[in-house]
């Protein structure tokens, strides 16, 4: 299930094992739409990936620090580490497949 982030919990919860950061707004109509999605590819991984969910608007500190300026955005961390990042609206597919590449060794 995904965990809601803020600027107080994140790097509690950022900084061990794979992680799928998705920073969505209440009015970013693609972010929404992504939600589920989302949701399926965090249970697909079957506990091998951790998602965490960021309300940008909440949390323009995290956002600023991140270095996030688009909704959505989708950022990957491997124990602490940017390892990849997506954003513009990227396909169910295209996070599916980055996070497979990233985080087993796949070939995209």
């Amino acid at each position: 299930m995904p965990i809601d982030a803020t600027a107080e919990n994140f790097d509690m919860h950022a900084t061990q094992g794979n992680v799928l950061i998705d920073f969505w707004g209440p009015r970013c109509q693609p972010c929404l739409q992504m939600m589920p999605k989302i949701l399926e590819v965090e249970t697909a991984a079957d506990g091998a990936l951790t998602v965490l969910k960021v309300n940008a608007p909440e949390n323009r500190e995290l956002c600023r620090r991140l270095g996030v300026m688009s909704l959505p955005t989708y950022v990957f961390w491997q124990d602490g580490q940017e390892v990849g990042r997506l954003s513009g609206n990227p396909t169910e597919s295209e996070i599916a497949t980055t996070a497979a590449r990233l985080y087993k060794g796949e070939d995209s």
